[in-house]
């Protein structure tokens, strides 16, 4: 096991050629279910020589809600994010069967922008692996939409060594419910053209041609990915210093 804080991916480029990647994850589930869902690429590694480059993503554990606004011109390369975000702390079942709940939150529109409320904060109520957002009845669903309001997971700045995105999954809240968060720890991977940037949304193609790395099911926090002679991206389960140990070979 690496540092058990971080879900650490390991890229061995055996593909013939250099390689861009870029690294998103799988869409938290809510409830309620929304009516959307939408997921970003957090970071890109560029550049990635064959055979002798070495290419990593290390992702924190700890997740934040965030709210805010987010307008996007992929033509026109544009992105537009304000954000507001809370460190939070998912439900967890006890060795004796008891729930310890996760954080719990509230959102209020203030200045046409999605905040979280400060000062007392609602008891935790998060389910297990999950935290708590309620919105407060202060706009429309309308309102969120022609606002571009948000809701959703991300994570902290300069956590990563690569430039990252603020908002891994997101969608669209509706007024005065109580939404119930598990972020997911299914990412993805996949190679990519010179001009896929980090915060872009994910389309179903991107989505579609990527390598699936379910660390619940991996059971590991250390993996590797390498990306064959065939184009195929495959996920092989080894200890980090093995890994850099076939990179320096």
């Amino acid at each position: 096991m690496g540092d058990s804080r971080h879900f650490s991916i390991a890229i061995n480029n055996r593909s013939g050629g250099k390689k861009n990647y870029a690294i998103f994850t799988a869409a938290p589930n809510v409830t309620p279910s929304v009516d959307g869902m939408w997921t970003s690429i957090i970071a890109v590694l560029r550049g990635v020589a064959n055979g002798s480059g070495d290419a990593f993503f290390s992702v924190p554990k700890q997740v934040y809600a965030i709210c805010g606004t987010r307008n996007s011109d992929m033509k026109a390369q544009f992105i537009n994010e304000v954000l507001d975000r809370r460190q939070v702390s998912l439900g967890i079942v006890s060795s004796n069967g008891k729930l310890e709940p996760g954080t719990a939150l509230e959102v209020e529109v203030s200045d046409g922008s999605p905040t979280f409320t400060t000062g007392t904060q609602p008891p935790p109520s998060g389910d297990e692996h999950a935290f708590c957002v309620r919105t407060r009845p202060g706009f429309t669903l309308e309102i969120a939409k022609e606002g571009n309001y948000i809701l959703g997971v991300g994570g902290a700045p300069n956590k990563l060594e690569q430039k990252v995105s603020g908002s891994y999954a997101f969608f669209i809240p509706h007024p005065n419910v109580t939404y119930q968060i598990k972020p997911s720890n299914v990412f993805y991977i996949a190679s990519v053209s010179g001009e896929v940037q980090a915060r872009r949304i994910t389309t179903p193609d991107l989505i579609s041609s990527a390598c699936v790395v379910d660390f619940d099911i991996l059971q590991t926090d250390d993996i590797q990915v390498v990306h064959d002679a065939n184009g195929q991206l495959v996920v092989q389960t080894v200890s980090i210093f093995d890994t850099f140990a076939r990179f320096r070979r």
